[in-house]
């Protein structure tokens, strides 16, 4: 049985880890995901041991974007030396809320993005980017604007929607990051 992870939403830091129990010697082949197990015990995979580099990699990835946005929260108006504005409520918080939702969406598939990072820009606007092998996902959080930029980027071909932040849409998208080898057709606003 896992545990989801939980979240101090204040300095944004996981404070519990998952707990997988440890393999007993016979073996659960529905989720081939997380587990590399053989009956033979003297080639067994210790099931926790890898399950617990699967999350110290997300948390590192997560935490790592995670530090930035607490960095750029203490930017000021100027904090590029011309005129940039500082990073308000709405897009530091929309911000923590996608790297929260996209870490245990891909906790929950053992899926590990090569990069996680996020990109402050002058405006006022940050873009949180995901990105496994030759795929990038971009989402780009406006100030004053509800909406959010969704960029899809595979190789040379690109797709870009505008809509109002929500899980089903994001976690189809991260689906999109590791399990098609095409861009997704546009979302549909209405479902």
């Amino acid at each position: 049985m896992t545990e989801a992870v939980a979240y101090d939403w204040d300095s944004f830091e996981s404070f519990r880890t998952p707990a997988f129990p440890e393999p007993t010697g016979s073996t659960d082949a529905t989720d081939e995901r997380l587990v590399s197990y053989t009956i033979d015990h003297s080639q067994s995979t210790d099931v926790s041991t890898t399950y617990s580099a699967q999350v110290a990699a997300l948390e590192s990835r997560f935490g790592e974007a995670a530090a930035e946005l607490r960095r750029y929260a203490r930017y000021a108006d100027g904090w590029d030396g011309y005129r940039a504005r500082s990073f308000g409520d709405h897009v530091l918080g929309t911000a923590k809320s996608i790297l929260a939702f996209s870490q245990l969406k891909l906790m929950a598939d053992s899926q590990i993005p090569e990069l996680v990072t996020t990109g402050p820009a002058s405006d006022g606007s940050l873009d949180v980017e995901l990105r496994s092998k030759s795929k990038s996902l971009f989402v780009t959080i406006y100030p004053d604007q509800p909406d959010l930029r969704i960029s899809a980027i595979l190789g040379r071909d690109s797709l870009e929607e505008v809509r109002p932040f929500e899980s089903m849409a994001l976690a189809t998208w991260l689906d999109w990051l590791f399990d098609t080898a095409t861009l997704p057709p546009p979302l549909d606003r209405d479902q």
